[in-house]
C-alpha cells in the first residue's frame, strides 16, 4: 500500500499496492494480511464480487459463506479506497471485497506498518483514523 491518502475528517482515503493476500485469519471477525504488512480486518458482511461479476455476501459469522475470500488467497491487491464509509479493496484478477459501515459495530479496519489505522466506526459510518500502533 504505497500511495496513503487519508482525510481525517472521514471523506476519502486511497491506498495502492499492498502486495500478495498470504494471510487470512478467521474468528469472529475476517483478517485479511498482506505481504507488505498491512492488514484489513472486516468485522461484518462484506461483498464479494469476482472477476464474471459473480457477488456473494460473506458474513464472517457464518464460516460457511468464506469460500469467495478464501479464493482470492495468493492475489494481489493492486488498489483500496475508503468513502463515505465504504472500503473498497481491488485486486489483480479484477475481483473486489466491498464492506460497508454497520450500524452496531465497527465493521472494518485497515491498518499497516507504520502510519494511523484507518476504520469506520458505528452508527454514522464515518471514516476515521487512530494514533501510529493502534490496531483497534
Amino acid at each position: 500500500m504505497a500511495s496513503d491518502t487519508a482525510d481525517p475528517s472521514g471523506g476519502a482515503m486511497t491506498v495502492e499496492r499492498a502486495g500478495t493476500l498470504d494471510l487470512i485469519g478467521v474468528d469472529f471477525r475476517l483478517e485479511l494480511g498482506f505481504g507488505n504488512g498491512y492488514r484489513v480486518q472486516l468485522e461484518s458482511e462484506c461483498t464479494v464480487t469476482d472477476r464474471s461479476g459473480s457477488t456473494a455476501v460473506v458474513d464472517p459469522d457464518r464460516k460457511d459463506s468464506l469460500l469467495p475470500v478464501l479464493r482470492l488467497f495468493g492475489a494481489e491487491l493492486v488498489r483500496s479506497s475508503t468513502e463515505n464509509g465504504v472500503l473498497t479493496l481491488i485486486f489483480d484478477g479484477g475481483d473486489t471485497v466491498v464492506a460497508g459501515p454497520d450500524a452496531e459495530f465497527e465493521s472494518w479496519q485497515v491498518s499497516g506498518p507504520k502510519g494511523r489505522p484507518a476504520r469506520t466506526d458505528p452508527p454514522t459510518g464515518s471514516t476515521g483514523t487512530g494514533t501510529e500502533g493502534d490496531r483497534g
